[in-house]
């Protein structure tokens, strides 16, 4: 949002914002009270949303965290919760250019050195499955395109 406030400035140099400039702004404002359930929520269970995502993950395959002999799961989980609380504060700050900006060409650039996109995709998409669970379908559609943004910028 904070990038749509800045780009709706700019825009209306000189003269007022018009109605539907503003729109964004006002559906923003809008879904603000979900929006900080769904950070509560996630922010309350993320321990436990992190341990299923490995467990599912692990499921999948027992060897799932390695990258040739070398056990990756302390390093993956510490990118998992740093990602799920960045995922939370876009999701307060409804700032998904931020995010991608900031955030995922950073994660993109590691995810492209261990070369395993694949990995990736499939850690974001599982954490998706598992906050719709979480959370109120309204509240999962608020978080649904950030979630969605990472598997895809990840697994690219």
């Amino acid at each position: 949002m904070l990038t749509e406030l800045n780009h709706i400035t700019l825009q209306a140099d000189g003269r007022y914002v018009t109605p539907e400039e503003w729109q964004p702004v006002q559906t923003y404002l809008a879904q603000l009270r979900q929006r900080f359930s769904a950070y509560s929520k996630i922010q309350s269970a993320a321990e436990q949303i992190l341990q299923e995502v490995e467990r599912r993950l692990l499921m999948r395959s027992p060897r799932f965290f390695y990258k040739g002999s070398q056990d990756m799961s302390a390093i993956c989980r510490r990118d998992r919760a740093d990602v799920l609380r960045y995922i939370c504060a876009t999701l307060l700050t409804g700032d998904i250019t931020a995010y991608k900006q900031r955030l995922l060409c950073w994660l993109q650039t590691i995810a492209r050195s261990f070369q395993d996109q694949r990995a990736a995709r499939q850690t974001y998409e599982v954490m998706g499955e598992i906050l719709k669970e979480k959370l109120t379908p309204q509240e999962f559609e608020l978080v649904r395109p950030i979630v969605q943004i990472t598997a895809d910028m990840l697994g690219d």
